[in-house]
């Protein structure tokens, strides 16, 4: 069975969610500043994280070169 729109796109949320939370995690476990916060470094990653995922799902992938058709 071909997987729809909605599964590949649950599928780009879900790795974009699981690499965010690794990075935040180390992040905070790697942060040796007072100055920078366990809030700022999360509300960075979640900024990003939301932008790569309105990339992804706006497609914009690769595209296919149509047959000759003549």
């Amino acid at each position: 069975m071909r997987p729809t729109h909605n599964v590949t796109r649950g599928k780009a949320v879900d790795r974009e969610t699981l690499g965010t939370g690794g990075k935040i995690l180390t992040d905070i476990a790697e942060n040796k500043s007072p100055e920078l916060s366990p809030k700022d470094i999360v509300s960075t990653h979640v900024t990003e994280s939301v932008q790569n995922i309105i990339r992804n799902l706006r497609g914009g992938g690769r595209k296919r070169a149509r047959g000759d058709s003549s």
